[in-house]
Protein backbone atom coordinates (compact mmCIF):
# COMPACT_ATOMS: atom_id res chain seq x y z
CA UNK A 1 0.00 0.00 0.00
CA UNK A 2 1.04 3.55 -0.88
CA UNK A 3 2.38 6.14 1.62
CA UNK A 4 0.39 8.64 2.27
CA UNK A 5 0.85 12.02 0.70
CA UNK A 6 3.52 14.46 3.36
CA UNK A 7 0.79 17.10 3.35
CA UNK A 8 3.48 19.83 4.68
CA UNK A 9 5.63 19.59 1.61
CA UNK A 10 2.52 19.02 -0.79
CA UNK A 11 1.39 22.82 0.76
CA UNK A 12 5.25 24.00 0.21
CA UNK A 13 5.13 23.21 -3.42
CA UNK A 14 2.15 24.49 -4.17
CA UNK A 15 2.94 28.00 -2.79
CA UNK A 16 6.15 27.83 -4.30
CA UNK A 17 4.49 27.15 -7.64
CA UNK A 18 2.03 30.28 -6.96
CA UNK A 19 4.56 32.50 -6.10
CA UNK A 20 6.50 31.64 -9.56
CA UNK A 21 3.08 31.99 -11.26
CA UNK A 22 2.71 35.23 -9.88
CA UNK A 23 6.26 36.71 -10.39
CA UNK A 24 6.24 35.26 -14.13
CA UNK A 25 2.72 37.16 -14.47
CA UNK A 26 4.18 40.85 -12.32
CA UNK A 27 7.49 40.37 -14.68
CA UNK A 28 4.66 40.45 -18.18
CA UNK A 29 4.86 43.70 -19.58
CA UNK A 30 1.74 42.65 -21.92
CA UNK A 31 -0.49 41.32 -19.20
CA UNK A 32 -0.05 44.84 -16.94
CA UNK A 33 -1.09 46.44 -19.77
CA UNK A 34 -4.20 44.39 -20.09
CA UNK A 35 -4.42 44.29 -16.92
CA UNK A 36 -4.73 48.27 -16.65
CA UNK A 37 -6.67 48.83 -19.34
CA UNK A 38 -9.43 46.51 -17.41
CA UNK A 39 -9.13 48.63 -14.40
CA UNK A 40 -9.60 51.33 -15.91
CA UNK A 41 -13.09 50.47 -18.16
CA UNK A 42 -13.65 48.60 -15.07
CA UNK A 43 -13.52 52.02 -12.87
CA UNK A 44 -14.98 54.32 -16.03
CA UNK A 45 -18.65 51.59 -15.75
CA UNK A 46 -18.82 51.94 -12.17
CA UNK A 47 -17.04 48.69 -11.02
CA UNK A 48 -15.99 49.10 -7.59
CA UNK A 49 -17.87 52.08 -6.82
CA UNK A 50 -19.98 50.95 -3.96
CA UNK A 51 -19.50 52.22 -0.72
CA UNK A 52 -17.24 50.05 1.65
CA UNK A 53 -18.79 47.42 3.31
CA UNK A 54 -19.17 47.86 7.05
CA UNK A 55 -17.25 45.21 8.29
CA UNK A 56 -18.75 42.37 10.38
CA UNK A 57 -21.67 43.10 12.70
CA UNK A 58 -20.68 43.26 16.59
CA UNK A 59 -21.86 40.55 18.72
CA UNK A 60 -25.85 41.29 20.09
CA UNK A 61 -26.18 41.10 23.69
CA UNK A 62 -26.90 37.34 23.62
CA UNK A 63 -23.91 36.99 21.72
CA UNK A 64 -25.33 36.15 18.50
CA UNK A 65 -24.34 37.67 15.49
CA UNK A 66 -27.02 39.58 13.14
CA UNK A 67 -28.07 42.60 11.14
CA UNK A 68 -28.16 45.92 13.46
CA UNK A 69 -31.05 48.37 13.48
CA UNK A 70 -30.98 50.97 11.15
CA UNK A 71 -28.57 49.25 8.92
CA UNK A 72 -27.24 51.08 5.57
CA UNK A 73 -29.76 50.30 2.90
CA UNK A 74 -28.20 47.91 -0.07
CA UNK A 75 -26.57 50.18 -2.87
CA UNK A 76 -28.16 51.68 -6.17
CA UNK A 77 -28.87 48.97 -9.37
CA UNK A 78 -25.78 48.93 -11.54
CA UNK A 79 -25.98 51.62 -14.57
CA UNK A 80 -28.07 53.57 -12.55
CA UNK A 81 -31.00 52.05 -12.54
CA UNK A 82 -32.45 51.52 -16.16
CA UNK A 83 -31.64 54.24 -18.38
CA UNK A 84 -30.62 51.83 -21.82
CA UNK A 85 -34.03 49.97 -20.55
CA UNK A 86 -36.29 53.31 -21.12
CA UNK A 87 -34.82 53.67 -24.75
CA UNK A 88 -35.09 50.18 -25.30
CA UNK A 89 -38.97 50.64 -24.23
CA UNK A 90 -39.33 53.75 -26.29
CA UNK A 91 -37.53 52.38 -29.42
CA UNK A 92 -39.55 49.07 -28.92
CA UNK A 93 -42.80 51.12 -28.93
CA UNK A 94 -42.48 52.87 -32.32
CA UNK A 95 -41.84 49.45 -33.72
CA UNK A 96 -44.99 48.37 -32.68
CA UNK A 97 -46.67 51.38 -33.56
CA UNK A 98 -44.81 51.27 -37.43
CA UNK A 99 -46.08 47.56 -37.46
CA UNK A 100 -49.44 48.22 -36.42
CA UNK A 101 -49.52 50.88 -39.43
CA UNK A 102 -48.28 48.41 -41.24
CA UNK A 103 -50.70 45.95 -40.86
CA UNK A 104 -53.86 48.26 -41.39
CA UNK A 105 -53.08 49.29 -44.55
CA UNK A 106 -55.57 49.41 -47.19
CA UNK A 107 -57.96 46.90 -46.80
CA UNK A 108 -57.81 46.70 -43.45
CA UNK A 109 -55.78 43.32 -42.96
CA UNK A 110 -52.94 44.81 -44.78
CA UNK A 111 -51.87 43.17 -48.31
CA UNK A 112 -52.83 39.61 -48.75
CA UNK A 113 -50.08 37.42 -50.22
CA UNK A 114 -50.56 36.26 -54.00
CA UNK A 115 -50.94 32.84 -54.39
CA UNK A 116 -48.30 31.51 -56.27
CA UNK A 117 -48.17 31.13 -60.45
CA UNK A 118 -48.38 28.12 -61.60
CA UNK A 119 -46.72 27.44 -64.80
CA UNK A 120 -47.06 24.93 -67.08
CA UNK A 121 -44.01 23.03 -68.06
CA UNK A 122 -43.97 21.65 -71.22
Amino acid sequence: MAEPPNLDELARRFLDLWQQQLSAWAADPDLARHMGALMALASARGFGAAEPSPGPTPPQSDGRRGPQAGAAAAGAAFGGGGGDLDKLAKRLAAVERRLAKLESGPGGGGRKPRPPSRKRQA
